[in-house]
């Protein structure tokens, strides 16, 4: 993922980061690298950006027709 300026962007995920597949909450082993993905992010004051939702995409779910461009998981934690 990259910022507007084209600069790298990493996350942390914290032990309330929630993943979501098919309307189901998922455990973290589901994501591949190259998958594509909806990240819910939280970047505070001080500290690292910290992820707090991700929800993987399908053809068959309805928000990969959303008009935002899904980003793509790099595989780093």
């Amino acid at each position: 993922m990259h910022t507007d300026t084209g600069a790298p962007l990493s996350f942390v995920w914290i032990s309330r980061t929630i993943f979501v597949a098919n309307v189901q909450v998922v455990d973290a082993g589901i994501l591949e690298p190259g998958a594509k993905v909806e990240v819910i992010y939280h970047q505070p004051f001080f500290g690292r950006p910290f992820v707090t939702k991700v929800t993987l995409l399908s053809a068959s779910d309805p928000h990969s027709n959303m008009s935002r461009e899904p980003q793509m998981l790099n595989g780093a934690r």
